[in-house]
């Protein structure tokens, strides 16, 4: 069962993996080989960019009330 759970979730984070490399051939059904690795490295890197933006997104927010205040 925990072998079946960990295969499961192997395949989840592989078909994250945007920098799989495209295969001439068919590679167990896929047209590119896709591995836990880049799976990873795809979520780590979409999570820095949503977080960055949420960053950025306060920083006009707070600029905008400071103007708010200024004028007020």
């Amino acid at each position: 069962m925990l072998t079946k759970m960990g295969y499961s979730f192997s395949n989840s984070i592989k078909k994250c993996d945007i920098y799989g490399v495209p295969v001439s051939l068919n590679f167990k059904g896929e047209d590119k080989f896709r591995t836990v690795i880049g799976g990873l490295t795809t979520l780590v890197i979409s999570v820095l960019i949503f977080w960055y933006t949420i960053v950025q997104v306060q920083v006009i927010f707070d600029r905008g009330m400071n103007l708010v205040k200024l004028i007020g």
